[in-house]
């Protein structure tokens, strides 16, 4: 038994051998040196997390071979395998101890950030590959793309792992929106899958937003204004079926301005059109227990009785 489990851990070191050293890098040459190396320090820093995350599960593993080895050996009276399992007790205990002081989660928490954090990288370094030269106005828009996905890789490793991050405040104009489809051809462009097919769960609403422009940041701006103007026709439209707000338009028009203005943006993605110029994208995500309440605190600031049916409208989906 003891032979068998030896073998069972030479197994699962191998394993993880392997996975460490045959994962191919997902950042390539790009336009922009500068921000290649900036992407393989993330890169680096996600692998090691998912370093870590194996270390953790090999020292579980351990502990679990070493229970087992314990327990196998309790049928035995020798002196000697008394002496040997008292000391794998103590081994088992102290590599429990390790893992409770010196990580602050388990593997699956590391695993789970890891996974996230490539996936931002490699839609950055997508969106990155569209471009051959950088004018200096586009170089500054990635830059500052580039910087959120930072803040978001470290976002992901408070929340995930040191717990420190605090919790999300609940806005009072935190927003709903719709699930438009963009209204130009992405045949000559490479696009995220987003674009394509939106994200869909219980507990958001999203909407995309496409525009063209002479630079990136106008393209960029006017896929943010197109998706903004889009949410707030999308409320009007479902205002024309409520009782309360089709009498009241001014009522309408400050609701539907509102949550259009505070729409949380999720994801954006600008790249050259070879027609000419930029194409640009936004995809917004909002809450739909966030836009109940939203849409509950205008009607009390506006001394107006609740709709029932729009507000059960607004944890639908929504179409425009």
């Amino acid at each position: 038994m003891p032979n068998k489990n030896c073998f069972t851990i030479l197994v699962i070191a191998s394993l993880v051998f392997i996975h460490l050293f045959a994962s191919a890098s997902t950042v390539r040459a790009s336009a922009d040196p500068y921000l290649d190396g900036q992407m393989k320090i993330i890169e680096s820093k996600i692998d090691n997390l998912e370093r870590t995350s194996l270390k953790i599960q090999c020292l579980t593993y351990a502990v679990v071979a070493i229970g087992i080895i314990v327990a196998a050996s309790q049928a035995f009276n020798k002196g000697w395998i008394k002496l040997g399992v008292g000391a794998l007790g103590v081994a088992s205990a102290l590599i429990v101890a390790f893992i409770h002081t010196f990580f602050p989660a388990d593997d699956r928490a590391y695993q789970k950030v890891a996974r996230q954090a490539r996936s931002k990288l490699q839609a950055f370094s997508i969106e990155l590959e569209q471009y051959r030269t950088l004018d200096e106005a586009t170089r500054k828009g990635l830059y500052e793309k580039f910087a959120k996905v930072i803040q978001d890789v470290a976002q992901l490793e408070d929340t995930a792992i040191y717990k420190t991050a605090s919790a999300p405040k609940l806005r009072l104009d935190v927003v709903f929106a719709t699930t438009a489809r963009a209204d130009q051809q992405t045949d000559s462009i490479h696009v995220p899958d987003w674009v394509q097919k939106l994200p869909a769960d219980d507990k958001n609403l999203y909407f995309l937003g496409a525009a063209d422009g002479a630079t990136f940041e106008i393209a960029r701006e006017n896929a943010l204004t197109k998706a903004r103007d889009s949410a707030a026709a999308a409320v009007t439209d479902a205002a024309r079926g409520s009782t309360t707000l089709a009498r009241q338009p001014q009522l309408t028009a400050e609701m539907a301005k509102a949550l259009a203005r505070s729409a949380e943006v999720a994801e954006t993605f600008t790249a050259p059109d070879p027609a000419g110029g930029y194409r640009s994208f936004t995809l917004l995500r909002l809450s739909k227990s966030a836009a109940v309440f939203t849409a509950q605190s205008i009607f009390v600031q506006s001394s107006v009785p609740y709709d029932k049916a729009f507000l059960d409208k607004l944890q639908k989906d929504l179409k425009y």
